[in-house]
């Protein structure tokens, strides 16, 4: 698999689609780029689903630093809140 690349100059969403044996709706969602160092408050896209996509703008401010990196994303379900390592990497240069 090939890893989406993502320019370190630029400003544009990373999406990453959760499935859950809960309905996805309200709950906290995060994603972190950088190893679960950092974590960036991410919204929901689509209708509330047991799989359903969220999404953070990157820019300047939060940007990774250069290389390829695994995503993370961290759901705040009280009194759980898994952290879901994704299937895929994204190479930032």
């Amino acid at each position: 698999m090939t890893a989406r690349r993502i320019y370190r100059d630029s400003i544009e969403y990373l999406t990453v689609t959760v499935t859950a044996s809960a309905t996805l709706d309200t709950q906290p969602v995060e994603i972190s780029a950088d190893d679960k160092a950092t974590w960036l408050s991410a919204t929901w896209t689509g209708a509330a689903n047991t799989t359903r996509s969220c999404q953070v703008l990157l820019n300047g401010t939060n940007m990774p630093a250069a290389g390829e990196r695994p995503i993370y994303v961290r759901l705040t379900d009280s009194p759980e809140i898994p952290v879901f390592g994704t299937s895929g990497t994204v190479r930032f240069i």
